[in-house]
C-alpha cells in the first residue's frame, strides 16, 4: 500500500497558511476529483458494464484536476492586477472554473441517478460518499461565485442561480 500522507500533509499545510493559493477554488477542484474517484471505485467494484462510463468520467476528472493549482494562480494574479481590462479577463477565468466544476458535478449526478440501481450494495456507501463530496464541491463553487460577486462587484446572479439549481437537485437526490 502506498503512503500518501506526506504529500497530503504538504497541501494541507499550504492550505492553512495566510496565502491566496491554495484556497477555496483549489479545494473545490480537489473535492471534485476525490468525489469522482470514489464514484469510479464504486463502479469498478460493480462490474465491467461500467467500463465506458468510468472512462468518460475519468476525462471529466482529468479536465478539472489542473484547477487544483490553476484557480489559485488566477486568483493570486487577480488580486494583484490593477488594470481593469486584465482584471476582468482574470475574473472571467476564475468564474469559468467554478461554473465548469459545477456543471461537471451536475453531469455526474444525472449519470448517478440512471445507474444507481446497478451499483453493488456492498459498495453503495462509497457511491453515496462520492456524491456527497460532489455536493460539497457544488457548495464550494457557489460560495466562490458569491465571494467574487461581493469582492469584485460583478453580476453573478445567473451563474449563482445555475449552481443553486444543481445543488438543490443534489440535496433532493441524497435525502
Amino acid at each position: 500500500m502506498r503512503n500518501y500522507r506526506d504529500k497530503i500533509k504538504v497541501y494541507l499545510g499550504d492550505l492553512a497558511e495566510k496565502t491566496s493559493h491554495p484556497g477555496g477554488g483549489s479545494v473545490s477542484a480537489l473535492s471534485f476529483c476525490l468525489g469522482v474517484s470514489l464514484f469510479q471505485m464504486s463502479l469498478n467494484f460493480s462490474g465491467t458494464k461500467f467500463k465506458e462510463i468510468i472512462k468518460k468520467i475519468d476525462k471529466e476528472k482529468e479536465r478539472i484536476f489542473p484547477f487544483i493549482d490553476r484557480d489559485g494562480e488566477i486568483f493570486s494574479k487577480l488580486i494583484k492586477e490593477s488594470d481593469p481590462g486584465k482584471k476582468k479577463i482574470l475574473l472571467r477565468k476564475s468564474q469559468k472554473i467554478s461554473l465548469d466544476i459545477g456543471r461537471k458535478c451536475n453531469k455526474i449526478l444525472i449519470l448517478a441517478r440512471r445507474i444507481s440501481p446497478e451499483v453493488k450494495k456492498f459498495i453503495k456507501s462509497d457511491f453515496y460518499i462520492g456524491l456527497k463530496l460532489l455536493e460539497t464541491t457544488l457548495f464550494s463553487s457557489l460560495k466562490n461565485l458569491e465571494a467574487n460577486q461581493i469582492l469584485f462587484k460583478v453580476n453573478n446572479i445567473e451563474r449563482i442561480a445555475e449552481i443553486k439549481v444543481y445543488l438543490k437537485e443534489f440535496k433532493q437526490y441524497l435525502k
